[in-house]
């Protein structure tokens, strides 16, 4: 199966992202748990984020992450 890397590119709402951080978090243990997240985390210089995912196609990529708090 295909691997996909999804980049994530924070904006200003620092705020919002903190408070729905552990539905984020549990999002992403739900994805590991089933196979279908490889790897994942904050870039360093705190301007997004780096995800890793297998899928068929890139669309099937995206819409695994469509449920995210962070989307």
């Amino acid at each position: 199966m295909p691997v996909f890397a999804v980049e994530y590119t924070y904006d200003d709402r620092a705020l919002e992202r903190d408070a729905v951080r552990p539905v984020h978090r549990a999002f992403l243990r739900d994805l590991l748990d089933a196979g279908t997240l490889l790897s994942s985390g904050p870039l360093t210089d705190g301007s997004g984020a780096l995800l890793v995912v297998v899928a068929d196609d890139d669309a099937a990529a995206l819409a695994l992450l469509d449920g995210d708090p962070f989307h």
